[in-house]
């Protein structure tokens, strides 16, 4: 605000003079309506814009002041006379009023030159010399407002009222001070007072829409701009030239209905307002940059640029200009530029509160959140209260991990406004962050409530929810995420961890392959791919991913765990292993990597340290029915039937709804031979779980019992569950050769070894159908396969004399079968071939040893009894041959009796 300078006298009144910015002052009733347009304020200080908020206050008009209509000339006041001070005062006009006239003129010549500190003592000491001088006190509180001292501003304004000061001068002082102060509603009481004074008072209307905007009432504040629009101004023109805020062809009029059209997301309407300023008034830069604004909104990002190159033109100085630009460019994702533009806005006002919270924005965006978090911090420093400088310091010390400054913010922040629902979801992500799964769905929830509806918002949700076990919730978080427009890379870590906890592995491996593809994957996000690879069966793909995983986080004890188990599943026992061991190596034993250190120890033949870690595994936590079913398998490899047969019903019993308990229970029933009591076990299992495994092992029950129909029905079953069930098409080759069904029981062990070529028991079993289908040299050529597959399968080799001697080739068969004797000494079966073979080569007498060593071995079997007989007719010995075939009938009956 220039200043009043002294210019002429007349008829004893004086003459002032007002430049521009200045104010002058006009006591008299008789020109009561200058006085109440003089009360207008020079014009009000630029102010930076709201990141991301409505359109900058670049220039507004409430502070400007318009001059009566019929002053000495452009500009010029009629200040005060002295026979109105004289009738003012009561008639009182000695030295003290003299002195006071003459400090007034002089602090009004320093004001003309810019001198407000020394033009404001001369005030002091004027109004000090008549304190019941209302103008005086008016001249001193505008004084007071040229400088900032507001507080004592409103006090002067509120001693101004008096004999010949206008009410509604006074009423319009007091709100600007109030206004300035922030204390918005106080302004517009004060506004609304000076209305009542005088309806007519200039500018009324556009200042209490000003108010009623900053109140944040545009709605209203609207309506007051769209009255001030219908008034027929009076004329009246500022010492700045700037019409009277009023009539329809008032620039500043339609710029601020822009400003609330636009606060109102009515950007048509806006734009249009904005545009009907810019015909008014067009080298305003102001108000170009308010354009671009607007039509950024309307997405039309080009244009708005544009609008800004407009103002910078005409202004280059413009600080909004610059920072409008930073906004536009970030809302196009363009932040490098954003961040020049910014610069440029910080250079021309360094301490811009505003452009530092943009600026910190930017760095957040680009990805330097400890620069992003300096500007953010000086910018607080700057505006305690500034909400986007507090966001940008919760973003910034987010993204540093810094969690819990990021909430001691977030709270700063929402004392300010309990209902920020930016801080509410930040609040919520860094509670997140701190595994506050709870706290943080209560935040969002309060910010969704608000207004908050961002993809972000749906995606923190969803992150809660998926830690919480609320997978389903979760997934739809995500959808809703989708819908919104999120993109692949921020929506697939949640997405594919809702679906692998959903168990919907086939959908979850899209999104983790999308993940892999971008090297977005983490070691944990490794290793839940990898879990829904080994879920879905594809066992290699899913060590690879294990093995990404644990390269990325060599000491994770869980990722080498998990490593291990893949490796198990494709048989690699030995290596998994090791990999237990290196997992457990990294200390925080768990339970489960005991158990499966066990099972790897069972795999691999070492049974008696298998046993010691099953209890172990027991004696860390792990549940009866884990630890009875390993030592039940255990217990089974060493042979000892009966104590596995005590674990599993242990497991059993502590667990009756495990179908693995169940199903090692019916097993070490099986190997019992309690058949019955098996088949019994396995139907419980099949009530629990109706697998395939769980038929094919009550199909060797059923086996067991000689009911050969109902065993191939349940075989049956487990091969159409399980086509693939190796064990389902050997078990039914087995029944189908007992049924001498050897064409079937041929097919059933072909499919078998098309599936694994050397699967030395379907080999075995093809050979004996071939054998007994009479393909001989098929036959011959299986069975020296099948030994060669397993030596120790002395079967094999008795099946192999067998052909020899179909063959006709007897002293091969006799070779042979002298090699399965020497192999296995406890085959009966062996000696009683060996002891055929020998009859066969007239050999009567080693025959019937070789047969009584089979007898020794097993003497319940009719077959035995029978080969002996065969002998002891060759030695001669009819007598004991015909009762060595009782002996043998006997044992048929016995055994069909069983």
């Amino acid at each position: 605000m220039a200043g009043v300078g002294v210019a002429a006298t007349r008829a004893g009144s004086v003459v002032v003079t007002a430049t521009p910015g200045a104010w002058g002052w006009l006591p008299s009733r008789a020109c009561g309506r200058a006085a109440r347009a003089a009360a207008r304020l020079g014009p009000r200080r630029r102010a930076d814009a709201l990141p991301r908020d409505p359109l900058p206050v670049e220039a507004s008009y409430r502070l400007a002041q318009f001059p009566p209509r019929g002053a000495p000339g452009p500009g010029a006041i009629l200040l005060y006379s002295p026979p109105a001070r004289a009738a003012r005062m009561g008639g009182r006009t000695g030295a003290d009023e003299r002195e006071a006239d003459e400090l007034i003129r002089r602090a009004s010549w320093l004001r003309s030159r810019g001198m407000h500190a020394e033009a404001l003592e001369l005030f002091e000491r004027a109004a000090a010399l008549v304190p019941d001088d209302g103008i005086a006190q008016f001249m001193r509180a505008q004084a007071l407002m040229s400088v900032d001292r507001l507080a004592e501003a409103l006090e002067a304004y509120g001693r101004s009222a008096g004999p010949g000061v206008d009410p509604a001068a006074v009423h319009g002082g007091r709100a600007n001070a109030l206004s300035d102060l922030g204390r918005h509603e106080e302004a517009l009481e004060a506004i609304r007072a000076a209305q009542e004074a005088d309806p007519a008072f200039p500018g009324a209307l556009f200042n209490e829409g000003l108010e009623l905007a900053a109140l944040g009432r545009h709605e209203e504040a609207l309506a007051s701009y769209d009255r001030a629009l219908s008034v027929v101004p009076d004329g009246l023109v500022s010492a700045d030239g700037v019409p009277e805020p009023a009539g329809p062809d008032s620039p500043q009029l339609h710029e601020e209905r822009a400003r609330s059209l636009y606060r109102l997301a009515r950007h048509a309407e806006a734009l249009d307002a904005i545009d009907r300023a810019i015909a008014l008034k067009p080298r305003t830069a102001t108000l170009h940059s308010s354009r671009g604004l607007i039509l950024d909104a309307l997405g039309r990002h080009e244009d708005a640029l544009s609008s800004m190159a407009r103002a910078s033109e005409l202004d280059p100085l413009l600080v909004g200009a610059h920072h409008n630009r930073g906004l536009v460019l970030a809302s196009m994702d363009r932040f490098e530029e954003a961040l020049a533009s910014y610069n440029r806005a910080l250079e021309l006002k360094p301490d811009s509160e505003a452009g530092l919270a943009c600026r910190a924005q930017a760095l957040n965006a680009l990805g330097r959140p400890a620069e992003a978090l300096k500007d953010a911090e000086r910018a607080v420093e700057l505006a305690p209260r500034s909400e986007v400088a507090l966001l940008a310091a919760i973003e910034a010390l987010s993204s540093m991990g810094r969690h819990d400054d990021a909430l001691s913010t977030c709270a700063r922040a929402l004392e300010f406004n309990p209902d920020n629902a930016k801080a509410l979801a930040w609040q919520a992500a860094s509670l997140l962050s701190k595994g506050r799964h709870e706290d943080a769905l209560s935040s969002m929830a309060r910010a969704v409530e608000l207004g908050t509806d961002g993809t972000a918002v749906h995606l923190v949700r969803a992150s809660a929810l998926h830690a919480l076990g609320r997978h389903e919730e979760a997934l739809a978080s995500v959808e809703r995420a989708v819908e919104m427009g999120a993109g692949g890379t921020a929506v697939d870590p949640v997405r594919a961890s809702s679906l692998h906890a959903l168990g919907r592995h086939t959908e979850a491996l899209d999104s983790y392959d999308r993940m892999a593809e971008r090297g977005l994957c983490d070691a944990i996000t490794h290793g839940e791919r990898a879990a829904s690879l080994l879920a879905l069966g594809r066992n290699a793909e899913a060590l690879g991913a294990y093995d990404a995983a644990v390269a990325a986080d060599p000491d994770n004890a869980t990722l080498r765990h998990n490593r291990g188990c893949a490796l198990a599943s494709l048989g690699r026992h030995a290596e998994a292993l090791e990999e237990y061991d290196r997992a457990m190596g990294h200390g925080n034993v768990r339970p489960e990597m005991l158990l499966a250190r066990a099972d790897a120890l069972l795999e691999l033949g070492r049974a008696e340290e298998a046993v010691s870690e099953y209890s172990r595994a027991a004696a860390a936590g792990i549940g009866a029915a884990y630890v009875g079913t390993g030592l039940a398998a255990a217990f089974l490899a060493l042979g000892r039937p009966a104590k596995a047969l005590e674990s599993a019903d242990s497991a059993a019993a502590a667990s009756p709804g495990s179908a693995l308990a169940h199903s090692a229970r019916g097993v070490s029933l099986l190997e019992l031979g309690r058949n019955a009591e098996a088949l019994a076990a396995f139907e419980r299992v099949i009530a629990i779980d109706d697998s395939a495994v769980a038929h094919h092992d009550r199909a060797r029950a059923l086996a067991g019992l000689g009911r050969w129909e109902d065993a191939l029905d349940a075989y049956g079953r487990a091969i159409a569950l399980d086509p693939g069930l190796a064990g389902a098409h050997q078990g039914r080759g087995q029944v189908l050769l007992i049924l001498a069904d050897y064409a079937g029981a041929l097919a059933a062990f072909e499919l078998v070894v098309a599936a694994d070529p050397d699967h030395a028991g379907a080999n075995y079993g093809r050979a004996e159908a071939l054998l007994n289908l009479g393909r001989n040299d098929d036959a011959l050529a299986a069975f020296e396969l099948a030994v060669s597959l397993n030596p120790a399968n002395t079967d094999a080799r008795t099946g192999r004399a067998d052909t020899f001697t179909q063959m006709g080739r007897h002293a091969d068969a006799l070779a042979a079968f002298e090699l399965a004797v020497a192999a296995d000494p406890g085959h009966a079966y062996a000696h009683l071939g060996l002891g055929d073979a020998l009859l066969r080569a007239g050999r009567a007498g080693e025959a019937l040893e070789a047969c009584d060593r089979a007898l020794a071995i097993d003497p319940d079997n009719a077959n035995m009894h029978d080969g002996r007989a065969n002998a002891l007719d060759a030695l001669g010995r009819a007598a004991d041959a015909d009762e060595e075939r009782c002996l043998a009938e006997r044992a048929r009956g016995q055994r069909r009796q069983a």
